[in-house]
């Protein structure tokens, strides 16, 4: 890539980098750190946009439509879901593509993570924010 005309990455995290303690059991502490390592990369990387025309962009999404989280989904009731803390919907695996197909061709987005909680719309961290305050539309 940077010996050619640039390119695009696009790296997957999860929601899990971003709880900042967990309100119901589960998870699992090694995939939490990966995750949120990933959006730190994400952000450090960020000049090779105009260093190296090499834009690197996250998405870190909710529960997604997959195998064995949609069984486990559908498994449960609604008030099931609620009482374990398990979103009321997915996301489903298109919507991800396409979100992924979009940072990686969109030239103007580099050094960004789209959050997509499973209940919500996708919105870009804002670069600078401290707390993941302020999310802008995507």
């Amino acid at each position: 890539m940077k010996r050619g005309d640039g390119g695009a990455i696009v790296n997957i995290s999860s929601i899990s980098a971003l709880w900042h303690g967990r309100t119901t059991p589960g998870g699992f502490a090694g995939y939490d750190v990966a995750k949120a390592g990933m959006i730190r990369m994400t952000t450090r990387l960020a000049p090779l946009a105009k260093t190296d025309g090499i834009r690197v962009n996250c998405v870190a999404p909710g529960w997604i439509a997959t195998g064995g989280v949609k069984a486990y989904w559908e498994s449960l009731t609604p008030a099931e879901r609620a009482a374990r803390g398990v979103p009321s919907q997915l996301i489903d695996v298109e919507q991800i593509a396409d979100a992924v197909v979009r940072l990686a061709e969109d030239r103007s987005l580099a050094g960004l993570v789209l959050v997509w909680w499973s209940e919500d719309t996708p919105r870009l961290i804002e670069w600078g924010d401290r707390g993941y305050r302020e999310l802008a539309e995507f």
